[in-house]
């Protein structure tokens, strides 16, 4: 182990960022669903936590973390299990999507990249030095060590390198040294990789760590991202350039790395665990007597996410049926019933029944053995359930096997002895939508397209989500350097289409790519100027129909267990397979917005490619129209909308725009369900896209995001409330009801900050109250995501008044960032805030300010009613931390889906 001392002088002035990003894809089903560095590692941990902890024992005590890929995993655990840095301290740890720091389709260039943007956030800590860390190795080291070497040296930059058989070092990038180790070339993966001077069979890798000083980092960063040749990366740009212009020196890793007191001799050990094979092996390591990496040094622990789990447990003793564990690692709320296990590594929540065996094998957590199953030299992911009697892995010549949910997904299921297994093992679904968020958005059905996938896939759910290929998203396929796989695809409604297959975004997506259709100027729906596309019935019919055909086994390998098809643009897929002769998997229908129906002309009918049958009263026919919404609610076996009030509105007569008979004959087969928000997206705690963070336990930060707002919009600095819109500015939203009360608002001592766009004399109207009160109105037409973030985090309170409003997302982002909501009692609004009537006021449970009927006498009420609760400043911070500790997450209502879901398949 490495020298103790009392100091880590230089630690103390460094930053570590870790670069966590990757999916590492020869680990092939174990990162469907998270990033490399988000896989789970020797019984307790996650990968990363290794150089996490690294960096903590070393004594650094200020973190970035640089996710991408699938980081919704990693972000949660980031968040669980390293939260315990605090600004007081002068500690800091932030986590740093790339959809948040740039556009919303565009990841991290490269690895150089990943830290170039976000310099302003390193600098506002101003390190003296940065530690630049891959997040997917496992390993222990002292990085002092390699920082004293750095600054004795003089050197630009040092790179961490590992000793390594010549040519193994094929797949590294590779070093040559002088004889004071100082680097005279760098190259990446050379064909014939240099020696080491004196010793022809070694040569020296690079563990992807190095040693700057920042402001010297910054000044390469800044040269590199105005370079077009440049590929961002460090390997391949960064550090030749610095060889070939300054001063770069190689630290060597058994001069850093820790070993255990009780074994000083055991091997340096690093491992890259970039396939099955080596990660299981790095695993199985673990369960040797004297394991060559020591986890039970409490001199240098590794630190991770501790669940509070009841203990492990063995049970049953009778021959043939005794729980046992030989050499093995066994994690808390285990239970080992009857089962054995030998040289294998269970993680928490696994239960392994009567009579199975577990031989070199892995189990990730809750996976669930079957009695008389046995496994050897295989992984099991996270939530399987390996049927009883299963034999797999004995075949002597076996490759290791990574075992996913879809490995399993035709094979029959038992009920498990102790407990159920997660509700959706095995299931796909495919998702069908006009928009998803990051790719492209107009409003909340985006967000709810994007968030859901992730939230589903926690309790096992594999969806998949098919969108246009609008010019946009094809734009963001082809910056993402992400492999996409074209699909071919059967001529739909008469226009050539193929299917381009990609994980991107966290995202896995379908997207469907038909130029004809597709590839035009303007948004989603509209033209540059605005004006609906004249063959959008054509467009989303075509959507529909391919969602169809995947859903029927249009493309190789793939069928899905549901479809789920959002609003009127998808809404003709259930139409498409209820009117087909052929299997069929089951079909949901999501009303985002029901004033939007998708009717259009009868003639359009005998492009659509539908039996004659269908032109019907049970089928598209409305009013003598084509209806694309009213053919789907008909054929779907379930609709759902996004808030128990809205389906409660939306089966009369004065709330179902036309629909509310067909909506009233489903039944129980109409289902609310309130919409969340992706709580890592929208985190006031590591959103970088304001000035500081904030939390329910410490609102005094969020201050600062207030005098940033009012800088932003020209407003003159304060003590009084901002209240804000964010929104389409339309009458739907309400939102001429706040643009006539202006004046009354700002003679209230109230400023005003306005994001949106819409109704052109709604927008007139916000943009002339500016005119006329340019430092108490700010108003910005467009939509912008970052400045929403920046909106929530600095306004104190944001008004939604709308005349109908299905679910709402603003005011959900609104709780999360402690900016009160004041909103009309209408549809998910009246479901997500507690108004502040005297008892909830008096019982801290308040959460936002709830007025009826929505018109302006009543919304000037509830801004007056707004202003008195703000004034009393205890009162107001008690409404801030309620409204922040309110469940505004996908795991509720992603829980009622998968519920839905599964009585869906057992019909």
């Amino acid at each position: 182990m490495a020298d103790s001392r009392p100091f880590a002088p230089l630690a103390r002035d460094a930053m570590a960022y870790v670069l966590a990003g990757g999916r590492g894809s020869r680990l092939l089903e174990l990162t469907d669903s998270r990033a490399k560095p988000a896989v789970y590692f020797g019984g307790k941990t996650r990968i990363i936590d290794f150089a996490l902890s690294n960096a903590i024992n070393s004594g650094i005590r200020r973190i970035g973390v640089a996710t991408q890929y699938k980081a919704h995993s990693l972000i949660r655990h980031l968040q669980n299990g390293w939260n315990f840095l605090r600004p007081g301290r002068n500690e800091s740890f932030d986590i740093l999507p790339a959809s948040q720091r740039v556009s919303e389709d565009q990841w991290y260039a490269g690895t150089a990249d990943a830290v170039y943007q976000n310099i302003d956030i390193i600098e506002a800590y101003a390190p003296k030095y940065i530690v630049i860390l891959a997040g997917d190795h496992i390993y222990k080291m002292d990085y002092e060590i390699m920082l004293q070497q750095h600054v004795d040296a003089g050197a630009d930059v040092t790179v961490g390198c590992l000793e390594v058989p010549r040519m193994e070092a094929v797949g590294f990038g590779v070093m040559h040294v002088d004889e004071h180790y100082q680097i005279t070339d760098f190259v990446e993966k050379p064909k014939d990789p240099p020696a080491i001077p004196g010793r022809p069979d070694v040569a020296l890798a690079s563990m992807g760590i190095y040693v700057f000083e920042t402001n010297f980092l910054m000044d390469q960063l800044r040269r590199d991202a105005s370079d077009p040749n440049s590929q961002r990366d460090f390997g391949k740009d960064i550090i030749p350039h610095i060889v070939r212009h300054g001063k770069a020196v190689a630290h060597r890793f058994n001069r850093s790395v820790v070993r255990s007191a009780m074994e000083p001799d055991n091997e340096a050990y690093w491992r890259d665990v970039g396939t099955v094979d080596a990660y299981w092996q790095a695993n199985i390591d673990l369960t040797d007597i004297v394991p060559p990496l020591d986890i039970y040094d409490r001199d240098w622990p590794i630190w991770t996410y501790a669940e509070i789990n009841p203990p492990a447990k063995f049970v049953h003793d009778e021959d043939g049926r005794r729980g046992t564990a030989i050499s093995s690692l066994v994690s808390g709320d285990c239970i080992i019933s009857g089962g054995s296990l030998n040289r294998s590594l269970v993680f928490t929540g696994v239960r392994v029944h009567s009579y199975s065996q577990l031989d070199h094998a892995i189990a990730l957590p809750q996976s669930h053995i079957g009695r008389s199953a046995r496994v050897k030299n295989a992984v099991i992911d996270r939530g399987v359930v390996i049927p009883d009697g299963l034999v797999i892995g004995e075949d002597p010549e076996a490759r290791r096997q990574a075992l996913s949910q879809n490995k399993f997904r035709n094979l029959p299921r038992h009920q498990a002895d102790d407990r159920p297994a997660e509700l959706l093992t095995g299931m796909r679904i495919l998702s069908v939508a006009s928009e998803v968020f990051p790719l492209i958005k107009t409003g909340g059905l985006a967000d709810v397209a994007g968030a859901l996938p992730g939230a589903l896939a926690g309790l096992g759910g594999d969806v998949t989500t098919m969108l246009p290929g609008y010019p946009v998203v094809l734009a963001a396929l082809a910056r993402s350097n992400a492999r996409v796989e074209r699909l071919p695809l059967a001529p739909v409604l008469g226009a050539e289409a193929s299917i381009l297959a990609v994980e991107l975004a966290g995202l896995k997506l379908f997207v469907l790519d038909i130029p004809e259709l597709y590839d035009r100027l303007g948004g989603p729906y509209s033209d540059a100027g605005g004006h609906d596309f004249p063959d959008n019935w054509r467009r989303f019919a075509a959507l529909s129909k391919a969602g169809a055909r995947v859903a029927q086994g249009a493309v190789a390998g793939y069928r899905p267990d549901i479809l789920h098809a959002h609003d009127w643009q998808a809404a003709l897929a259930p139409v498409y397979l209820a009117a087909s002769n052929r299997p069929r998997p089951r079909t949901v229908l999501t009303i985002h917005n029901l004033a939007f129906q998708g009717n259009y002309p009868s003639h359009v009918f005998p492009e659509l490619d539908l039996p004659a049958a269908t032109w019907s009263i049970a089928g598209v026919e409305y009013y003598g129209n084509v209806g694309f919404l009213k053919g789907g609610l008909h054929a779907c076996d379930v609709v759902t909308t996004v808030s128990p009030t809205y389906a409660e509105e939306i089966v009369t007569e004065g709330g179902g725009m036309g629909l509310d008979g067909l909506l009233r004959g489903r039944g129980s087969r109409l289902v609310g369900i309130v919409n969340g928000i992706d709580t890592d997206v929208w985190n006031p705690e590591a959103d970088p896209a304001i000035a500081a963070g904030y939390s329910a336990a410490d609102l005094k930060p969020r201050s600062h995001n207030k005098r940033a707002l009012e800088g932003e919009f020209g407003l003159r600095r304060e003590d009084g409330p901002i209240f804000a819109v964010v929104s389409r500015l339309t009458w739907q939203k309400g939102l001429d009801l706040v643009a006539g009360i202006c004046s009354e608002i700002v003679a209230r001592g109230i400023r005003l900050v306005v994001v949106g766009s819409g109704e052109a004399m709604i927008e007139g109207a916000f943009q002339a109250a500016h005119s006329k009160h340019p430092d108490r109105v700010g108003v910005r037409i467009g939509y912008d995501e970052p400045l929403s973030h920046r909106v929530q985090a600095g306004a104190d309170a944001i008004l939604i008044p709308s005349r109908f409003e299905p679910c709402g997302l603003t005011q959900l982002y609104g709780l999360r960032y402690g900016c009160i909501p004041v909103v009309a009692k209408v549809g998910g609004l009246a479901d997500t805030v507690v108004d502040a009537n005297y008892a909830a006021v008096g019982a801290a449970a308040a959460t936002g300010v709830i007025f009826s009927p929505p018109d302006e006498a009543s919304l000037l009420g509830a801004v007056d009613r707004t202003l008195g609760l703000y004034e009393d400043a205890g009162v107001w911070r008690k409404m801030q931390a309620a409204a922040m500790k309110s469940d505004v997450s996908w795991e509720k209502s992603a829980r009622i889906y998968a519920g839905l879901y599964r009585d869906l398949m057992k019909e």
